[in-house]
């Protein structure tokens, strides 16, 4: 109830915070506040006043919440009012909470593990490079790459070779190209590549 700020939930909802429903009632909005992150009550309550004003057509809301046993889980709460008041202000809102802790905690191991990829391929000796398979773009680029071929990153960064010049012979490219298409690797392949300055080095 928007107005009283009265909440009924169901088991599923306490014990996804290591409660029984009896251990929290009477429950209210308080007790979600309560038990909300701090650093996330501000944004819920955003959310809430743009869906109340109609700008947006629902609540949805990744929040933290603090288990019985001290720790955080992750809830995923999404909602929607139900009914209006007569003077248009909202009345009743329904919705549901989702337990999504494992998925946030993937989700950091995944940033983990490319934040890792990344620093290893910074300060790796040998010139490396990564581009879309799409348009070939470069979306990332070591240090080593950049002073073989005499670049700047903001130079280079979603540009592709052929665009920065960098094979005098751009016919060149066109089988190991292919060949990257069909198989998704290539190898073996030694080419001649031009650097900014015009100097010609061995790849």
């Amino acid at each position: 109830n928007v107005q009283t700020g009265e909440v009924a939930v169901n088991e599923r909802w306490t014990e996804i915070v290591g409660y029984s429903l009896d251990e929290l009632e009477p429950i209210s909005i308080e007790t979600w506040a309560r038990l909300c992150h701090p650093e996330d009550l501000k944004g819920s309550a955003t959310l809430l006043e743009d869906h109340f004003a109609g700008r947006i057509p629902y609540y949805d809301f990744e929040a933290r919440m603090r288990h019985k046993d001290g720790s955080w889980v992750w809830v995923h709460d999404r909602g929607c009012v139900a009914s209006w008041a007569a003077d248009g202000m909202p009345l009743l809102m329904r919705g549901t909470h989702a337990d999504i802790t494992e998925r946030k905690r993937v989700e950091a191991r995944v940033v983990e593990g490319r934040l890792t990829l990344e620093r290893i391929l910074r300060e790796l000796p040998t010139p490396m490079a990564i581009s879309r398979m799409a348009d070939r773009r470069f979306v990332d680029l070591n240090d080593a790459f950049l002073a073989f071929n005499g670049l700047e990153r903001d130079e280079a960064m979603g540009r592709t070779l052929l665009e920065l010049g960098m094979y005098p012979d751009p016919d060149a490219f066109i089988e190991p190209g292919r060949i990257l298409e069909s198989e998704c690797r290539v190898g073996g392949y030694r080419m001649s590549a031009q650097r900014k300055d015009g100097r010609i080095r061995e790849a």
